[in-house]
């Protein structure tokens, strides 16, 4: 079965049209599609669409609600015997004359720095005040190799269960999504600070959220790859074409390893990879955790295509998900 995808989103842009003022998601896990638009007196956008997701989020009471996983049958076709996902439509208010309250606490996909639904196994950066210990701290090692779930008087819990923490401070906390969050649709996200309660959010989960490491923390610009001759691939030194490179990406989806665990050897994710450099697909011949590291983190080694050459666009395909846009790879 095909899985539909895609967002709807409304975005306000100034009087020039040269500038975003506001835009925002009107979506939840699954396919949700804009299809009209229009202004209101008071400066609101009511936006039309349907939506597919068994999560999409709304205010007030809905008027009927058939989604996912009701089925609808088409009749008086040949397909009338078989049974598809039905999606709902959907009317949705945005105000951008009221001011938008910040979350206590924000859940990011650790390499892309977005909103993206997370995955079992995917470190996370959480964004809050007064969440952590004023003096940071980076991650250690239990009797058994494996990262604590508490650093610093610091806990983050996904539903009740504790994450290994990577580093902590008063603003933020990286963490790495424990396994047992994989088959559901939403989590519920608390921090703990000394054993009070520091803050809470409720993220959707999905079985991927891949994103490429680059050097710009913010998920653009060159990725943090190695050449062949294990040197940093850069404009300046970019990898030969049809040569072997080094990835590095997070949120391939669940682990077969336990929660927190370091790599001690090499072996294949779960889920098959696919590598897109330019328009064309990289050959991908390794795709797992990289021994001495987290197994959260996954080191992919690919052949690059032979005619592929400059500055190019690369993504990484795991589940159905794709990384994010803006990482790049250069190539001679």
């Amino acid at each position: 079965m095909v899985t539909l995808c895609g967002d709807a989103f409304a975005a306000k842009l100034d009087a020039t049209g040269s500038t975003l003022a506001y835009s925002t998601y009107i979506s939840g896990s699954n396919g949700d599609s804009a299809a009209a638009v229009a202004a209101g007196a008071s400066g609101a956008m009511y936006v039309a669409g349907w939506t597919g997701s068994n999560n999409f989020p709304t205010a007030g009471t809905p008027i009927a609600d058939a989604r996912v996983p009701a089925g609808c049958i088409i009749t008086n076709s040949p397909s009338s015997n078989l049974s598809y996902p039905c999606p709902d439509g959907f009317l949705a208010r945005v105000d951008f004359t009221e001011v938008v309250a910040q979350p206590p606490l924000r859940v990011v996909n650790f390499g892309s720095l977005l909103e993206t639904p997370v995955a079992p196994a995917e470190v996370v950066t959480l964004f809050g005040a007064a969440i952590g210990p004023d003096s940071p701290a980076t991650l250690q090692l239990d009797s058994s190799n494996r990262i604590t779930t508490l650093l610093s008087g610091a806990r983050v819990l996904f539903d009740g269960l504790p994450a290994p923490l990577i580093r902590v401070d008063s603003g933020q906390i990286t963490a790495i999504v424990p396994n047992g969050v994989g088959g559901r649709t939403h989590s519920l996200v608390s921090v703990e600070r000394n054993g009070q309660a520091a803050a809470s959010t409720t993220v959707v989960i999905g079985a991927a959220s891949p994103a490429l490491l680059t050097f710009d923390p913010s998920g653009t610009g060159p990725c943090a790859a190695i050449n062949l001759d294990g040197t940093l691939n850069s404009a300046s030194n970019p990898a030969p074409a049809g040569s072997i490179v080094s990835l590095f990406s997070i949120g391939a989806g669940a682990s077969n390893q336990p929660d927190g665990a370091v790599a001690t050897a090499a072996s294949s994710l779960p889920a098959p990879v696919m590598v897109v450099v330019g328009a064309q697909l990289a050959q991908v011949l390794y795709a797992g955790p990289s021994p001495g590291s987290t197994v959260a983190l996954t080191q992919i080694n690919v052949r690059l295509p032979a005619s592929a050459s400059g500055q190019l666009p690369v993504f990484v395909l795991v589940n159905g998900f794709s990384s994010q846009f803006g990482a790049t790879l250069s190539v001679k």
